[in-house]
């Protein structure tokens, strides 16, 4: 539910249906007076700054201050509830059971220094409403999240035919590709002496390459390979070179370093020409 302004706390209860809409009529001055200031505010930041992403981030920071987060649209979401009883260090949240500082893109605008956590398992990104507030945990509106950042983990809300709609984890990001990883969490239930709990096991996550506006699912060295045939030559020496006992996530973002490289000299080739 969104706080709105409330008249009571303008100094005094209307009496008549006139001294309401009086009352409200001011009350909707103030707010248009905020905002207008806030535009100002944002032109002269862009102007002044050079529009840097920490003079941005220090006017939506100013806003919500202004506004309060409680009157932004984040509050549209639901009140979360907890349904299973953990006794271990396995959650079904990442980074970990507790909230952490982290922003996010929510309906377009910028919010940051929010207390998160992405829930895994449910694929839910949790907040943590100040206890002057009531101190609840909102699940918020998944489709209004464009992305979000935790501990420096940047994630994004993505919805195409080729992947499974939700999070994914931006892994590599380079001019003409992008890995995004898909996090997983199993469950597994555990029978105490009167009570059963859960805990959440890491599973095998899921990787995605982002090229030529299509995603491909990258199980396999190979996977990734086939999909650039015009450097299969290079690729192939590179891999050979990878130690076989490193990660797979580790062996994949080392190729994708190096096709970048060949990806930026034929770039430059072409241009030349």
């Amino acid at each position: 539910m969104v706080a709105g302004f409330s008249l009571k706390q303008c100094g005094r209860t209307p009496q008549t249906k006139e001294d309401t809409i009086h009352q409200t009529d001011i009350i909707t001055y103030q707010f248009l007076h905020i905002v207008n200031s806030f535009i100002l505010l944002c032109a002269w930041s862009m102007l002044v700054s050079g529009q840097t992403d920490q003079s941005q981030k220090e006017v939506y920071l100013l806003f919500d201050e202004i506004i309060g987060i409680e009157n932004s649209v984040l509050h549209y979401g639901t009140v979360y509830e907890e349904a299973h009883r953990v006794k271990s260090k396995r959650t079904k949240f990442f980074p970990g059971p507790e909230f952490v500082s982290g922003s996010l893109v929510f309906d377009g605008q910028s919010y940051f220094d929010l207390p998160l956590k992405y829930n895994v398992y449910d694929d839910e990104l949790l907040m943590r409403v100040e206890q002057k507030l009531g101190g609840d945990i909102l699940q918020l509106y998944q489709p209004s999240i464009t992305s979000f950042m935790v501990n420096d983990h940047l994630f994004f809300n993505l919805n195409s035919p080729e992947v499974e709609p939700g999070f994914y984890e931006l892994m590599v990001e380079k001019p003409s590709f992008s890995l995004f990883k898909k996090h997983r969490k199993s469950l597994r239930q555990s029978l105490g002496e009167k009570l059963v709990f859960y805990e959440f096991l890491e599973e095998d996550a899921s990787y995605f390459l982002h090229y030529r506006n299509k995603y491909s699912s990258i199980t396999t060295i190979e996977a990734l390979t086939a999909l650039f045939p015009e450097h299969e030559i290079e690729l192939g020496t590179f891999t050979k070179g990878l130690d076989p006992k490193l990660p797979f996530e580790q062996r994949l973002s080392e190729l994708l370093e190096y096709l970048d490289t060949l990806t930026v000299r034929e770039t430059h080739k072409t241009q030349k020409n």
